[in-house]
């Protein structure tokens, strides 16, 4: 961070110097395209963070001249109406995880934000730079469980209310002395799918370093994909202390952007702990290329990583769950889904093909559901129209033995008779990953759960 000053060429003349309602103090950083500011109100007496947006003032305060020689002055206008629309964003949300924005207004002919100043928080940039040089420790699995979820929730929050955030970075994640995370700059957040002229104007902005690959085109509009690539790169840098496509940072953008669209990605040796094992999946899947192939949105990355959590924290299960299911890899997606919703409610969640104590798949599978609390089947169609008949059979044998038994379908239309009368929660192959479908399929579960810790109690007591 650069050192205080007491005066700047970015505002007013010398500070401190009152602006609206606020006495801007000291120069905290600045740049091109923004500057940074200690501040309090004038009347209330209370500290914020105030920053003059240079890039969008179309004059310097002091002698007249451009700051933003990039824009011509239409692509400026329409770029400063994406920030006040991401600016308003960021105060409607009102989200524990996303830094509160008080105040943008214009003043002299330049704007300015202000925003709430949480004490003793430090900007993520600068904690890896304090790991990295031995001034603090790396953070444990858990505290890095801890905050990549924090980042999630934040991130969730904001694909909820149907924007792309577009520059996440290690420079806007604040982190205060208890851990908290909050997201401190929406300054570009666009609509998913928007291709207005402020979408447009801003496709001008972006991190190169933490750039997905479809942000180097100069056409089409934004989707929550691009802020899982920045997440994916937010978090290895954290957790790993360098860039998931390279050792040392390319001195050309040209350089970054072939390291991105080309490059290996390559985790450190040497580390084999079950609990990386856990996490490095998940962070292949948030740096997967192909758009397509990420997690579909901040929701279900946050959902994954839940589950991951309960798994590395160890908790003994409350309940046993066999799930029956397909195989095939166009339902890895709704295992993904199950597994989650099974570690929300604390309950161990296992297919045949994890379990390795039969020689015979049909004795491993009858033992499988005779030493689990409930089966979840998942009752979805071949090509003939007809339920993967190793699942009814599985079913069949649950019910047999009186099993409760969660019923997942895609087309209950094809469901045999004698089980269209049971209740069945009905997905869409593409809902899978998101979160409404996630708090459906925890219900589901609980509510087995419940019954099924209900029925052992009154067990015990006869």
């Amino acid at each position: 961070m650069a050192e205080p000053t007491t005066t700047s060429e970015h505002i007013l003349g010398p500070l401190p110097v009152q602006i609206g309602s606020y006495v801007v103090e000291r120069l905290l950083i600045g740049g091109p395209s923004y500057a940074d500011y200690d501040a309090h109100h004038r009347t209330l007496g209370h500290g914020v963070l105030f920053r003059h947006e240079r890039w969008p003032s179309p004059h310097s305060v002091r002698g007249g001249r451009s700051v933003s020689p990039i824009m011509d002055q239409s692509t400026r206008l329409d770029a400063l109406q994406g920030l006040q629309r991401s600016r308003r964003l960021q105060a409607e949300l009102q989200h524990p995880r996303i830094l509160p924005v008080i105040d943008f207004f214009e003043f002299e002919g330049e704007w300015f934000s202000v925003f709430a100043r949480i004490p003793e928080a430090r900007l993520l940039s600068e904690i890896i730079i304090a790991i990295q040089n031995d001034h603090r420790p790396p953070y444990s699995i858990a505290e890095f469980v801890g905050l990549c979820a924090g980042v999630t929730d934040g991130l969730a929050a904001i694909h909820r209310a149907g924007f792309v955030h577009r520059t996440l970075g290690t420079h806007n994640i604040l982190v205060d002395s208890i851990g908290q995370v909050r997201l401190a700059d929406l300054g570009c957040a666009t609509p998913i799918g928007a291709d207005d002229a402020a979408a447009r104007a801003f496709r001008r902005f972006m991190l190169p370093a933490s750039a997905a690959p479809e942000q180097f085109e100069f056409e089409g509009a934004f989707s929550p994909a691009i802020d899982n690539w920045a997440l994916g790169v937010t978090l290895f840098e954290l957790r790993y202390g360098r860039y998931p496509f390279w050792q040392e940072m390319p001195t050309t953008i040209e350089g970054v952007r072939a390291s991105i669209l080309e490059g290996e990605l390559s985790f450190p040796t040497g580390t084999n702990r079950a609990a990386e094992q856990l996490l490095q999946p998940w962070l292949r899947r948030l740096l997967e290329r192909a758009q397509q192939d990420r997690y579909t949105d901040a929701l279900e990355a946050q959902r994954d990583l839940q589950a991951i959590a309960a798994a590395i924290d160890g908790q003994r299960p409350v309940a046993r769950a066999f799930v029956a299911m397909p195989f095939a890899p166009a339902f890895d997606a709704i295992w993904r889904a199950i597994r989650a919703a099974c570690a929300a409610c604390r309950v161990s969640a296992t297919r045949v093909d994890q379990s390795h104590r039969h020689e015979s798949i049909w004795d491993e599978v009858c033992d499988a559901i005779r030493s689990s609390d409930f089966t979840i089947a998942v009752a979805a169609p071949d090509s003939t129209r007809v339920p993967n008949p190793n699942v009814m059979l599985e079913i069949g044998y649950a019910r047999a033995l009186q099993k409760p038994v969660l019923l997942l379908t895609d087309a209950p239309d094809t469901l045999p008779f004698d089980l269209r009368t049971q209740r069945a929660l009905v997905f869409r192959t593409t809902s899978v990953g998101g979160g409404e479908f996630h708090r459906e399929l925890v219900s589901f579960v609980a509510g087995v759960v419940a019954r099924c810790v209900t029925d052992e109690a009154t067990t015990e007591e006869d």
